[in-house]
């Protein structure tokens, strides 16, 4: 049985509309032009920071001290209601309760602070079957230093191997440096046109369990501290 380690925005959920929301209040009251989704989307799975400083980027640009009162702005838009407009995607409660049901653990490796992300989580219905994770405010590292997924596997307990399941050459960085196997969702939000090189891959949460079972069969599955 493994430790299943979940990314969360892109992976688990789909969370863009709310993030977009959030950056579009925070240009307006900038007096600044809105970023549709879709450019929006580039900007996400480097953390609320790097969301806000490519915000502002394309926006007009900022010095440290606009980007500090931006950023403190953001986190107060989007930490009042971070769930509206979330959704799972499809079939991923049922993976997770499929993964339970066989022995794993699952559990999240997000940049997302802890705050909105179980918001997120509660609001999806996938709350009760994660057992540990790493936020973007447990460490002060973001992925993909493998610290990130080292303290997410710590919090689940020990002695199972781990698996990094997300959806961005980040997540994929993430898992190389851990030294686990990344399976990749393919229909999640990527940050580049390419998608990141993988040791599984699935569209369809209806796959994963299949796929998980596979590779712990493999002698290339490892534990993580």
């Amino acid at each position: 049985m493994a430790r299943i380690i979940f990314d969360l925005d892109g992976t688990l959920v789909d969370s863009l509309a709310s993030l977009a929301s959030a950056g579009r209040q925070l240009t307006g009251e900038l007096g600044r032009p809105a970023v549709d989704d879709a450019t929006y989307r580039g900007f996400v799975g480097h953390g609320i920071g790097h969301q806000v400083r490519c915000l502002l980027d394309s926006t007009g640009g900022a010095d440290d001290a606009l980007f500090d009162r931006a950023l403190a702005r953001f986190h107060d838009i989007y930490g009042a209601d971070p769930a509206s407009g979330v959704n799972a995607y499809p079939g991923a409660r049922a993976a997770l309760d499929a993964l339970s049901a066989g022995g794993h653990r699952c559990g999240i490796c997000t940049q997302k602070p802890e705050a909105p992300s179980r918001a997120i989580l509660a609001a999806t219905g996938l709350a009760d079957r994660i057992e540990g994770g790493a936020f973007g405010d447990s460490l002060p590292v973001l992925k993909p230093d493998p610290e990130m997924l080292y303290f997410a596997a710590r919090s689940m307990g020990g002695g199972a191997p781990v698996i990094f399941v997300g959806d961005s050459h980040v997540d994929a960085q993430t898992a190389q440096a851990a030294g686990v196997p990344f399976i990749l969702h393919r229909a999640g939000f990527h940050d580049s046109g390419a998608p990141p090189d993988a040791d599984a891959g699935f569209d369809r949460f209806a796959d994963l369990p299949d796929l998980v079972a596979q590779l712990c069969k493999s002698p290339e599955v490892a534990g993580a501290p």
